[in-house]
């Protein structure tokens, strides 16, 4: 079996038939690639979705059930269960583009991880979707882990759903997601790309994202903050464990840099934001001053010089980086 489509589905009853139906109409033969759903704990019309999409799909779609976990959980127990020899992670209230699967897998084959280009989509009044944006790789390369890390750096993808992954190297590198953490992408992709042998970037689009007001990475929620910094901490370890080259250093360091920027950005932008957990954390300025860009090691010197106003430190710098932007417009 060639894929393993892995869905993990929370209250997704709305969303669900749609991101189902996507995934079934592909040019695969029914035989080449399996859908398992993963419904954690929903309390809705879920299950029973996934269930009548299921008995009538000549495609084999497996649907289980496990106590509310989270994404992680629910990511995790997919993986477990897939079959395919790449795994894509989509999300319930996403969808992928008709027809994509053959030319993705033909660019996968052999390597590590595939990355490649997603589409943004709001809810339009006539019900349909409107396009707020495209990301699209400019050419088709193929790199090593690292050198995808370097050639990226801050800009590095995050969402695992922007990529397929080689079931047996997920296992050798041991590689889950966090359970228990919001933002996990943030902590699982850098560490699977920088472990990755080989990395196939594609100028393919096939991934609909859509955008609520009510996701997790949208609502003001002060765990949101205290998970970023969790999600530095852990990238911190991998960085301090793992043998990282000099060469790819500072551009990871620039990733870990990026994500504690969102957290400080998070404390500015909601007035009721606990800043204490950002001034705790440990480490921040050497991180900022090991980055590669001269913005992140102009923070971080800051930082040295102001370590209990972590976040006056990034709202001045984004302030001056707004103005700037708007005088060369």
């Amino acid at each position: 079996m060639r894929l393993s489509l892995v869905i993990p589905a929370y209250n997704a009853e709305a969303f669900l038939r749609r991101c189902l139906a996507s995934c079934l109409t592909q040019d695969l033969p029914a035989d080449a690639y399996e859908v398992i759903v993963v419904d954690d704990g929903s309390t809705d019309g879920t299950r029973a979705v996934a269930d009548g999409v299921a008995s009538s799909s000549p495609v084999s779609v497996r649907v289980v059930s496990r106590p509310n976990g989270g994404l992680s959980a629910a990511r995790n127990m997919g993986m477990d269960l897939a079959r395919g020899e790449y795994v894509w992670f989509v999300d319930a209230d996403d969808w992928v583009e008709e027809n994509c699967l053959q030319a993705l897998l033909g660019e996968a084959d052999g390597c590590d991880i595939l990355a490649f280009g997603a589409t943004d989509r709001l809810p339009a009044p006539d019900g349909g979707f409107l396009e707020a944006g495209v990301f699209r790789y400019p050419a088709s390369v193929l790199r090593s882990g690292p050198e995808h890390i370097a050639a990226m750096s801050e800009k590095l993808k995050m969402c695992a759903p922007f990529h397929f992954f080689r079931r047996a190297f997920l296992a050798e590198a041991g590689l889950r997601f966090p359970e228990g953490l919001l933002h996990e992408d943030a902590e699982f992709t850098p560490r699977a790309v920088y472990r990755a042998r080989t990395v196939r970037v594609s100028m393919a689009v096939p991934y609909d994202r859509l955008v609520r007001p009510g996701s997790i990475s949208r609502t003001p929620d002060p765990r949101r903050i205290t998970d970023l910094l969790a999600v530095v901490s852990r990238l911190r370890a991998f960085l301090e464990e793992e043998p990282v080259a000099d060469t790819f250093h500072a551009p990871f360091c620039s990733i870990i840099a990026n994500v504690a920027n969102q957290a400080m950005k998070l404390v500015r932008d909601f007035p009721d934001a606990d800043a204490s957990p950002v001034v705790a954390a440990d480490g921040l300025p050497a991180v900022f001053l090991g980055a590669a860009e001269r913005k992140y090691r102009l923070e971080g010197r800051l930082l040295k010089w102001f370590p209990h106003h972590p976040v006056a430190v990034y709202a001045a710098l984004a302030w001056i980086r707004d103005r700037l932007s708007g005088l060369k417009k």
